[in-house]
């Protein structure tokens, strides 16, 4: 096996999900690196890194790809794919240590090098990189422009010679693109472009990777969750199935204690409490009770978590909620302000959740760890930090300790009239000022608080 067929075997190995086989292929690579050029030298520790993120391992892919940035500084290394992956492991790397100029200038230098259309004589190796930037635009930049991106590659498979789209890996990536375009489109609320997405991607794997397929598992659960969630027209029937087989095929692959079956146990949970099945949906989740500073982070499938949280919340399962809501929350804290909308989402149920369990020390810590994170910020950064503050002033309330909940109160309303979305997500921080002045004994200026509260009610919610 030459080295472009081993790399192209790792590209294959890591599309697919096999991490123990792009390992395999890897591993020898990685430990003799005088036998290789710069350049494959780069590559190699380039895909590494991308194997590390697919396993979740950041420290181990922070530094693979450190070592493979002075690399590309080599006069002899001219690859403009090679030089892309790296640049693109740079941008999540910065991403993930927070530094969004560091990510952003890395993801432009190496979206520059890119061009629309794919190389007849390097197709496979040009889709794999649009497949990887597509992903890594949609969490650092956007998903706007991810969608935007995947596109291009789209329109550039649909465009090749019937010769160059005879590789039998291309219909692969094309299933894996869709799965990133569609995951880009829900987030923005895409729904039925996302539905066409998923169901054109499971069409793809069942066809090229066969029914039982990880992969193929994966798109089945992405197109339930959809279906369930579905804000017009949601299909619990269609969802149940597609998620009890999904589940099965991943746990008959991958185990019961893996954290994909367990992430996928979720599915079935929703759908039963869709159906207003509360010991069902229970019995499919593994229930611990996590604070904010043990939770393990994990932000996947955050629009079916949300759903869950706030249903086992209403439904008077507030641990289970906190279960799922606190790594939720971890997750996205670590993510740029993006995912900012899914954020607040998740926050406001947290911090509701901890108020229902009265666990007023982790509201605090909580509170304070948005504010160091994104208090800073633009916007919506200063909206999370206004809902968690105005949960931490109703804490210190609650305890008689007024002057600082006045503060903090006051301080939440001024990071929510720039970073909320209108008057009326502030009216309710100015009702808990309302009612701190009351307790204060300062009727004049409650008075004042409330005539406010009463003018925000009468705006028409557009103004909002």
């Amino acid at each position: 096996m030459t080295r472009n067929d081993t790399f192209r075997a790792v590209r294959h190995a890591l599309i697919v999900s096999d991490h123990a086989e792009a390992e395999r292929h890897l591993a020898p690579l990685i430990a003799k690196p005088a036998a290789l050029s710069p350049t494959q030298h780069a590559q190699a520790l380039a895909l590494s890194s991308l194997l590390e993120v697919a396993r979740s391992n950041f420290d181990a892919a922070a530094r693979a790809i450190d070592l493979a940035e002075p690399l590309i500084a080599d006069p002899s290394v001219e690859d403009p794919f090679v030089i892309a992956l790296v640049l693109l492991g740079l941008a999540d790397r910065y991403w993930h240590a927070s530094d969004d100029d560091g990510a952003f200038e890395c993801l432009n230098y190496a979206l520059d090098g890119l061009a629309p259309e794919l190389p007849a004589e390097r197709t496979e190796e040009a889709l794999f990189v649009v497949i990887v930037a597509t992903s890594c635009v949609t969490h650092i930049d956007g998903p706007e422009r991810g969608v935007c991106l995947g596109e291009i590659g789209l329109r550039a498979l649909d465009a090749l010679s019937p010769v160059d789209a005879r590789d039998p890996l291309l219909p692969i990536y094309r299933a894996n693109l869709l799965m990133r375009v569609g995951h880009a489109e829900l987030t923005m609320g895409r729904w039925a472009e996302a539905e066409r997405r998923y169901r054109a991607a499971l069409r793809l794997r069942r066809t090229h990777l066969g029914p039982d397929h990880v992969q193929t598992a994966n798109a089945m659960q992405a197109l339930g969750a959809l279906l369930l969630n579905h804000v017009n027209a949601p299909d619990i029937d269609t969802a149940s199935r597609l998620l009890e087989r999904s589940h099965a095929i991943l746990e008959s692959a991958l185990g019961p204690q893996s954290p994909i079956v367990v992430s996928s146990s979720l599915g079935l949970a929703a759908c039963e409490l869709k159906q207003g099945r509360l010991a069902s949906a229970l019995s499919h989740l593994r229930l611990e009770s996590p604070s904010q500073a043990t939770a393990a982070p994990d932000a996947n499938n955050a629009p079916l978590k949300l759903y869950l949280a706030a249903s086992l919340r209403e439904s008077g399962a507030p641990l289970a909620a906190l279960s799922i809501i606190a790594p939720l929350v971890q997750g996205l804290i670590q993510i740029t302000e993006t995912q900012a909308l899914l954020l607040k989402k998740a926050l406001t149920i947290q911090l509701q959740v901890l108020r229902d369990l009265q666990r007023e020390d982790e509201i605090i810590v909580l509170a304070d760890s948005v504010t160091a994170r994104f208090g800073g910020n633009q916007e919506n950064g200063l909206g999370l930090v206004a809902i968690a503050t105005n949960f931490q002033a109703e804490v210190y309330s609650a305890r008689g300790d007024l002057v600082r909940a006045e503060r903090l109160i006051r301080y939440a309303i001024s990071m929510g009239e720039v970073g909320l979305e209108g008057p009326h997500e502030v009216a309710p921080l100015y009702r808990n000022l309302k009612d701190i002045l009351e307790l204060t004994g300062r009727r004049a200026e409650a008075q004042a608080v409330f005539k406010m509260i009463t003018k925000i009610k009468k705006l028409p919610s557009k103004q909002a």
